[in-house]
This record gives structure tokens, C-alpha cells and sequence, in this order.
């Protein structure tokens, strides 16, 4: 949620994947990590920036970092033996056979209670 509450953030990115798609309901399994496309013409390192300012909020550590992409891996606290990773990744080439529709996540609230719907969209 802390992604979604940074404007940068939440109005450079869309959000995708798999986890995506299992909050959406089209999937029956649960993805472990966070897919993004970069929107066009958004600055990709004050959203590298945005990201770490939100895994530093969080006390999240970062284990893996790409330079010249936005690619993370997260660590989060967890039991012994239990997955304590995440990967998150924003992608900034354009894949031309992707098609964008905006979908809401009731998990976030119904879109009347949002700022601005761009915030919330899906593929």
C-alpha cells in the first residue's frame, strides 16, 4: 500500500503481473512479487528514489539492485526456513503487445473514493 500512497509512484507506474491479476480474482494462486510497467515520460530515478524512501519507511532491506534498471529484492522479517524475499521490478521498455485496462482493486477502496484513478489501473 505504501507504493499506491506515493504519488510519484502511484501516478509513474502501472501495475501488473501476477499478483495483479490474483487480486483482480483471474488467478486461483498467489504471486510473490510486484510487476510495473514505467509509464511514458516519467523520470525513472525519482521513482528509484521513491522506491527506496518507501523500503527504508518500511525497514525493508534491499539484497539485489540493478543500475540500470528498476529491479529490486527485498528482504522482509520472517520465521526461519520461511521466504523472506521479494522481487520488484518496473519495466521501462514499452511491450507493444501489452494492452492497459483500468481495473480497481476493492481491496484499495471503490474508485469514487480515489483521488485520481490512474492510481489503481491493472493490465
Amino acid at each position: 500500500m505504501e507504493i499506491i500512497d506515493r504519488t510519484g509512484l502511484s501516478q509513474g507506474l502501472i501495475f501488473k503481473g501476477g499478483t495483479c491479476a490474483s487480486m483482480l480474482g483471474y488467478l486461483d494462486r498467489f504471486s510473490v512479487d510486484l510487476d510495473f510497467d514505467v509509464m511514458a515520460n516519467v523520470n525513472e530515478a525519482a521513482l528509484r528514489d521513491e522506491f527506496c524512501e518507501v523500503f527504508d519507511q518500511l525497514g525493508l532491506g534491499i539484497t539485489k539492485e540493478h543500475e540500470q534498471f528498476l529491479f529490486f529484492q527485498i528482504r522482509y522479517p520472517n520465521d526461519p526456513g520461511k521466504r523472506n524475499t521479494i522481487k520488484i521490478s518496473a519495466n521501462n521498455l514499452p511491450v507493444k503487445a501489452n494492452q492497459y485496462k483500468a481495473q480497481y482493486l476493492s481491496e484499495i477502496g471503490p474508485p469514487d473514493e480515489l483521488p485520481d484513478h490512474r492510481d489503481y489501473v491493472c493490465e
